[in-house]
């Protein structure tokens, strides 16, 4: 049902400082989620709790940290209460790969929580408030939890200029329909998510930021946790962090017409922005189009072939390592790294039909000669 509020309702949304260090991830992790009204109330014992991870690529920086995952599992699990880590990469990822390499198995160690990829879920139709998009196929653990805590990675975004709770939750989807949503309508089926999934707690992981507003590149250092009951107000406080406006930011405009939350801050608020904002519009622009015909052509095309086309537009556009041969001493450094085999140092050879499908660009950063370089449409 669309909430339909006359005046805006107050909402919490508490941000703390925090190294990486896991002992202080776990004391921010604790004060947030406090300070919002705490879990206790909320999970009795028995209950099964979903845990939206993001994990979108195979890149540490850009997903979930596990210090966070383990804090939040660790909250769940004194309520007595079954923890689930569920989350997929997406289309141009191998996400059992992808999980191995993130090293997820290892929250096991310090928890007894499940992990979940939902390639390997079942999923339900559900019905979507979307003008082209009538129903979706969501997940059967999110809609057979007890309740979900989602927990995202705070960062810009190419396409939607922001990826924090409200979008996490595209991760809750099969791939079929996340496909057909980039190709109908974007920011308009993430906005839908806000008024489909009520998580009873958002906890965004700001420790550290991808600078670039993608995986990969460089990041900083933020050092912040942050939580609310309330996705819409927790994403409109964060985006100061990361130099955007939130008035500007589609599907954030487009939440509202479920629910005007106002924002308070508790705790540690900083107004000045860490990240300035992009002025590459005109290159947003051109990747953006690229970006939603390919996802168009690719859903059209599904109904006649079974694989997809993202995997090819992500190793040809986005980016990828490209080797200098000339500059190449044969250490070996990259192939120790490279966790699908792709580098044949006899041969030498990219095998890129291996490499696209983690692009984790781990050769990268091993090469001590710089002979690997990533490499994308526009620029080396």
């Amino acid at each position: 049902m669309v909430q339909n509020t006359e005046s805006p309702l107050i909402i919490p949304v508490a941000i703390a400082k925090t190294s990486a260090k896991s002992d202080d991830v776990a004391a921010a992790c604790n004060q947030v989620i406090s300070m919002v009204g705490g879990l206790d109330h909320i999970i009795k014992p028995g209950q099964t709790v979903l845990i939206k991870a993001n994990i979108v690529a195979p890149i540490l920086h850009a997903v979930t940290s596990k210090e966070v995952l383990i804090s939040v599992i660790r909250i769940i699990e004194d309520a007595g209460a079954k923890a689930i880590v569920g989350g997929c990469p997406g289309f141009e990822y191998d996400s059992h790969k992808t999980m191995e390499i993130l090293g997820l198995d290892t929250i096991k160690k310090f928890t007894n929580a499940r992990i979940l990829n939902f390639d390997d879920d079942d999923f339900a139709d559900v019905p979507l408030d979307h003008h082209r998009v009538k129903r979706v196929r969501v997940a059967r653990s999110a809609i057979e939890s007890d309740l979900i805590i989602n927990i995202p990675k705070l960062k810009r975004h190419k396409l939607t200029d922001v990826s924090i709770s409200i979008k996490n939750c595209m991760g809750l989807l099969e791939k079929s329909s996340r496909r057909e949503i980039h190709a109908k309508g974007l920011d308009e089926g993430i906005a839908a998510f806000y008024e489909l999934f009520h998580p009873a707690m958002s906890i965004v992981d700001g420790i550290t930021v991808p600078i670039s507003g993608a995986v990969y590149g460089d990041y900083f250092n933020l050092g912040i946790v942050a939580a609310s009951t309330d996705m819409l107000a927790l994403d409109t406080t964060l985006c100061s962090f990361i130099g955007q406006d939130p008035l500007k930011v589609k599907h954030l405009v487009m939440a509202g017409k479920y629910s005007q939350p106002k924002p308070v801050v508790l705790g540690y608020n900083e107004n000045q922005a860490v990240i300035k904002a992009t002025n590459r519009k005109i290159r947003l622009k051109v990747y953006r189009h690229l970006f939603a015909s390919i996802y168009a052509l690719d859903h059209y095309l599904s109904r006649y072939r079974n694989d997809s086309l993202i995997p090819w537009f992500h190793k040809n556009f986005g980016i990828h390592p490209v080797i200098h041969w000339k500059l190449c001493d044969l250490c070996e450094a990259c192939t120790l790294v490279c966790p699908v085999n792709a580098i044949d140092l006899k041969s030498r050879r990219l095998d890129y039909t291996k490499c696209s499908k983690i692009r984790c660009m781990f050769c990268v950063d091993a090469c001590p000669r710089g002979a690997i370089i990533p490499k994308n449409l526009f620029k080396t």
